[in-house]
């Protein structure tokens, strides 16, 4: 293995033979099945029909896995697209270390890199740019860079995120793809369709008349970009901790409470009062109204004011999977 000229190795199916002193084995043959992460851990499929579900192996610390709010900036924030984490969830955790997940099992069924090695569980994000006071967050996604091939024929996405101004949802902005002609034309074997989820609907976007004027011929190795989707519109995302963050703030109150009226050496208990319940139907009236004066999308409104009615509706459950269990 010349590692000069290829620098992260062989390409996922070359062989390396070694050479032992062993008798009984003369020769090692490896073979390298993966570029970049460790792969996919194995899913499960359990049962038949409407109530067949995942399984999947996590091992993790609860109090780490459940995201937290955070009012003042975007970083401590998780934004979520799905009813539940690691499906394209966005993970805000600092400046220099913040990812997309994959880690669902219902991501089983996306695609896998355009080398046939399986989709990685985490993705980070590059060249992030934070502006505090616009609420303005831009990033860029390394599909060649960080796994030595594309996803889709997308070789970099460059992201571009408004929010408002509580942190509750992704107000504006989009994803622009960059790919490569070359990679368009390439054969790529069949791939069967998802076994647990729709086919997508294609978004189309009108061209400008600039666009719809005659170009000279570009350079086939030219790379080109195009919107793939806007926040708001076909990528509605909203803070995955937005009602834990009254639960949070509801918990401390009471601990605080308790430890105030805690009884010294000889005195009776205090009558338990119950907890004032948290009204989440009128919270997400108030979020629905100022994320309309803010310039959201009826579309981050309503599922934002859904995960709100859930709440009112069952105070004791939360309608996202953190994928704790």
């Amino acid at each position: 293995v010349n590692l000069v000229e290829e620098p992260m190795g062989p390409p996922p199916g070359r062989k390396i033979k070694w050479k032992t002193t062993d008798p009984r084995f003369p020769e090692i043959f490896w073979t390298r099945q993966t570029v970049g992460p460790l792969p996919v851990p194995k899913v499960i499929l359990f049962g038949m029909g409407q109530d067949k579900f995942l399984y999947q192996r996590l091992h993790a610390k609860t109090d780490n896995s459940i995201p937290r709010y955070n009012g003042n900036s975007v970083f401590g924030n998780v934004f979520t697209k799905r009813l539940y984490i690691g499906s394209a969830s966005y993970h805000f955790l600092s400046p220099t270390n913040s990812f997309i997940s994959y880690r669902h099992p219902a991501c089983r069924d996306l695609p896998p890199l355009d080398d046939g090695t399986p989709l990685p569980t985490r993705v980070d994000f590059h060249n992030m740019e934070w502006d505090q006071e616009q609420r303005r967050l831009t990033a860029t996604v390394e599909w060649e860079e960080d796994f030595g091939t594309s996803w889709n024929d997308n070789v970099r996405w460059k992201l571009d995120m408004h929010f408002d101004t509580e942190y509750m949802v992704i107000l504006k902005g989009g994803i622009q793809c960059e790919w490569c002609r070359e990679r368009r034309a390439r054969p790529r074997p069949p791939r069967p369709p998802p076994r647990h989820r729709p086919p997508p609907v294609p978004v189309y976007v009108p061209p400008t008349p600039e666009e719809q004027e005659e170009r000279p011929e570009e350079e086939p190795d030219r790379n080109e970009e195009w919107v793939m989707s806007g926040y708001g519109h076909d990528q509605v995302y909203v803070n995955a901790a937005c009602l834990e963050r009254y639960r949070v703030n509801s918990r401390a109150s009471r601990e605080s409470d308790d430890a105030g009226n805690r009884p010294e050496d000889g005195d009776v208990d205090p009558v338990e009062e119950e907890p004032d319940p948290v009204d989440y139907r009128a919270l997400g009236l108030q979020h629905s109204e100022r994320l309309k004066r803010e310039g959201a999308t009826k579309r981050s409104i309503d599922f934002l004011t859904h995960l709100f009615q859930v709440a009112a509706d069952q105070n004791n459950t939360n309608p996202i999977d953190f994928l704790v269990h």
